[in-house]
């Protein structure tokens, strides 16, 4: 099956549910459906280097997304 490379930003909802902290919880994405259907997938994007990036990049992760071209810094936008 084809590699499918997406680009963009982390349109991630700031709340977790049932008291979990926001790197416990674990976000959908077309990416993560893209994985589930056996399909090779890739996000870039830049983060930050902080708690909320780690959590992020944790959850693509789990969904079997290649993060290898996620840009970690401390920078702004």
């Amino acid at each position: 099956m084809a590699r499918v490379v997406t680009f963009g930003e982390i349109m991630g909802r700031m709340a977790a549910p049932n008291s979990l902290r926001l790197r416990q919880a674990l976000p959908g994405s077309l990416d993560g459906s893209l994985t589930m259907l056996g399909a090779r997938a890739a996000f870039v994007t830049a983060l930050p280097s902080n708690a909320i990036g780690d959590a992020c990049i944790a959850a693509l992760r789990a969904l079997g997304i290649d993060t290898e071209h996620i840009v970690r810094t401390d920078e702004g936008r």
